[in-house]
């Protein structure tokens, strides 16, 4: 760190950004992640666990000479469909998160992912785990051009996941 003192400011309780909240641990343990944080806390990078920073003009205030901004991809996006505000419809990161953190996660016993990439068959698999009896997964494209990683959707098949691609959500 060429002589710089350095502080991350994390609002989580857990260091790691989306890669210890955003992905479940059947895809990367978070034992992994807690031995990389290990190693770069050893070098002597100070981190402050639930500290939200607001004001980048405060922070040079006291003392710093430099401020880096990474607030990772923590916001999915609502589809522009009817009923994505009703109560039930949640955010892909928003169960992830939960879910990494031990947060409770109420679902019924039947839950249908819309997506077809990497997150999607991560919240399918999930939701699996947190004892959801029926999880189908919906998305726009044919089986062959789905964007997740086909041993991904191999795995979500063989759990359980009911899959229909080629759909329209409008």
């Amino acid at each position: 760190h060429k002589g710089y003192r350095i502080t991350v400011f994390e609002a989580l309780p857990v260091a790691g950004g989306m890669m210890r909240v955003g992905v479940p641990r059947h895809r990367l343990p978070p034992e992994l992640i807690e031995r990389e944080i290990a190693d770069i806390l050893a070098d002597g990078v100070e981190l402050r666990l639930n500290t939200r920073v607001d004001d980048v003009t405060t922070l040079m205030g006291e003392g710093y000479d430099a401020v880096f901004i990474a607030v990772g991809a923590h916001i999915a996006r609502r589809l522009r469909i009817q009923g994505a505000d009703l109560p039930g419809v949640h955010l892909s990161t928003e169960i992830l998160r939960k879910v990494n953190l031990g947060e409770p996660v109420t679902l019924g016993r039947r839950v249908l992912v819309l997506g077809g990439g990497n997150v999607a068959m991560d919240v399918a698999r999930s939701v699996l785990r947190l004892g959801v009896s029926d999880v189908h997964l919906a998305c726009l494209e044919d089986r062959p051009a789905m964007p997740a990683d086909e041993a991904e959707i191999a795995a979500a098949e063989a759990e359980g996941v009911t899959l229909h691609s080629g759909r329209s959500f409008t």
